[in-house]
């Protein structure tokens, strides 16, 4: 019996943001952190118009609320990213998000790229101890009525006891 596609084999692949344009602040769905031994988010951007100078900040955050809702107290947790262009085999450098920080951003003017993030549990645990979940955060600034971004979020996850029909990660 075939496990699945050959790269997916021992991985969960997750659909997590479907495309969609984004003209607001947005989440993926939330992802159960228990027995992943790493967590990867392919997050691709894709046509931006409106203005030049909107914002958009990608940040990984923790919960301990099962409920798939945001927080006041959801932590933004560091990870690494790397980015490329559409059409470009090249990743780029991998860049550290510290917690000082939190996140990544990119502007109207910056469309047609993909980030991988990297984000490895023993961070999770080590700023926020009771964390259940973790979720894709999206902070738009600039104007909602003219300021869209296409874009859409896929986890690829290493659990900690891979098989043929992994158990629920969100």
């Amino acid at each position: 019996m075939a496990k699945g596609i050959r790269f997916a084999d021992g991985l969960q692949v997750v659909p997590l943001l479907a495309p969609a344009a984004t003209t607001a602040d947005a989440e993926s769905a939330f992802v159960k952190v228990k027995n992943l031994q790493w967590l990867s988010f392919l997050v691709s951007v894709g046509n931006l118009s409106g203005s030049a100078t909107a914002t958009w900040k990608i940040a990984i955050k923790s919960t301990t609320d099962s409920g798939g809702s945001t927080a006041a107290g959801d932590y933004a947790l560091p990870f690494t990213y790397r980015l490329a262009t559409l059409g470009v085999d090249n990743w780029g450098d991998a860049t550290a998000v510290t917690t000082a920080t939190g996140y990544v951003q990119f502007t109207g003017g910056a469309g047609n790229v993909n980030y991988i993030i990297d984000v490895n549990p023993a961070d999770i645990a080590k700023h926020d101890s009771d964390a259940t979940e973790v979720y894709v955060d999206i902070d738009h600034t600039g104007d909602g009525g003219t300021d869209s971004c296409y874009m859409s979020i896929v986890g690829v996850f290493e659990p900690r006891y891979p098989q043929a029909e992994n158990l629920s990660s969100s």
